[in-house]
């Protein structure tokens, strides 16, 4: 399946966005004694919130906050995010925020040198992704607990109440109809009493760069305790990795409990569903690094995506092993 194609973010032009950035910047210390004309900045990438590159002082900085337009919906709070960034500091597969308002959920980071968001060719390369791979062994067995568990099912029920209450013009029959299975699926789920660890919850391409000292995480918003297995297909998934890929994640993953490959299956098609609601939500944020046709298009192939993974031979006798090992 192929990847949507994003709006260069530099030929972006949002004065409405430019004025909120500079609202934000009036409320950072960092900033007081600077002329706003010896600030430079543009955008930074961005799809619920909005990132911007800040030059100030010979520094550079990644300004982010969120868009107006979703002020009412919150799936995620920022001060989690806040927290968690802080307790993996030490493991140092994060990027250090030095600046946060609680208030409107602004952040500041520094912005690392000589980075590189993942591309097909680095996960395709083994060493590459040995690094990735260590870098969230180091999150997921780490004496580490984050403040808040997360739920992804109970996050795709709310998500999808939300878009039915606000979209409800692009719900297809066709999500309606997985909708309805996962409901079925998330019995399974509450009785497996899964041993959550913390976990990032959202291992994108765009949340995951190449540095000089190894893999980092960024965009910590979704992070909470989770089964380690979301974590995996969440990655596999998004980075479209092949079986082999796959095998040697798992190989490099090391020691884990027996289920651990079983529960990464079971929730490949969870992820595909909770990527094609997300799209549409984007129409709702007002994204503007892709047209809302191109977000419903790509909706609609991660809906397909996910209804193959659910018709699979192979996902059926997972979900029956796991059903049967619960009776």
């Amino acid at each position: 399946m192929a990847e949507p194609t994003f709006i260069e973010t530099d030929n972006i032009q949002n004065p409405e966005l430019d004025k909120i950035l500079f609202q934000k910047i009036a409320k950072i210390p960092y900033f007081d004694h600077m002329p706003v004309k010896n600030i430079k900045f543009r955008r930074f990438g961005g799809g619920t919130n909005v990132p911007y590159l800040i030059e100030a002082d010979d520094r550079l900085f990644i300004l982010r906050f969120q868009r107006s337009s979703l002020s009412d919906v919150s799936l995620f709070e920022c001060h989690l995010e806040y927290n968690n960034v802080n307790k993996i500091a030490p493991l140092q597969i994060g990027v250090e925020i030095v600046y946060f308002n609680q208030k409107d959920g602004t952040f500041l980071m520094p912005y690392i040198d000589n980075i590189k968001k993942l591309d097909k060719a680095d996960y395709e390369n083994s060493e590459i992704l040995k690094q990735l791979i260590g870098s969230l062994k180091k999150l997921h067995f780490s004496n580490i607990m984050f403040d808040n568990d997360v739920d992804f099912f109970e996050k795709l029920f709310e998500l999808y109440d939300i878009l039915i209450e606000k979209k409800p013009e692009y719900i297809s029959e066709n999500i309606k109809n997985l909708y309805s299975k996962f409901c079925s699926l998330y019995e399974i789920y509450q009785k497996l009493n899964i041993k959550k660890y913390p976990c990032h919850n959202d291992l994108s391409p765009f949340n995951t760069l190449l540095t000089e000292k190894g893999v980092v995480f960024v965009d910590w918003e979704r992070s909470g305790n989770n089964d380690p297995a979301w974590d995996l297909a969440y990655l596999a998934n998004c980075a479209h990795l092949k079986p082999a890929q796959e095998k040697l994640m798992f190989e490099v993953y090391g020691d884990h409990d027996a289920f651990l490959e079983k529960r990464f299956l079971f929730y490949k098609p969870v992820v595909e569903f909770w990527k094609s609601l997300w799209m549409i939500f984007q129409i709702l944020n007002e994204s503007d690094i892709l047209s809302a046709e191109g977000l419903l298009a790509h909706s609609q192939q991660r809906a397909e995506s996910c209804k193959r993974l659910l018709n699979q031979e192979s996902f059926q006798n997972i979900v029956l092993e796991l059903d049967l090992n619960l009776n």
